[in-house]
């Protein structure tokens, strides 16, 4: 499936003249490197010499190189998560800017 939804957006296309890539997941796992379209993702985008980042929930891969967890590696409270997310995901976005510009 992940090939599928990649060559019908035409993400080869679309990453071509990108200076990096963003993509996100729920919660960052091993099953997110087993055939995941996020596998997919990091994997063109590193083949293309990209910067390849990932904005997720949850983490359970720890100090994975490009992964900007808005919650840590466990997951909390889903109410709370709701009420969270919007300043967290401020600060992910600026913890990665910062990680652009500085490379």
């Amino acid at each position: 499936g992940a090939g599928f939804v990649l060559d019908a957006i035409d993400f080869g296309r679309r990453a071509k003249d990108c200076d990096a890539i963003i993509t996100g997941e729920g919660c960052f796992d091993s099953q997110s490197l087993g055939g995941k379209i996020t596998q997919q993702i990091i994997s063109l985008g590193r083949q293309m010499g990209k910067r390849v980042f990932v904005l997720c929930g949850v983490s359970a891969a720890d100090g994975q190189a490009g992964v900007f967890p808005l919650f840590g590696s466990k997951p909390g409270d889903l109410g709370e998560a709701r009420l969270a997310t919007r300043g967290r995901m401020a600060d992910a976005v600026r913890q990665l800017y910062w990680k652009m510009v500085s490379e």
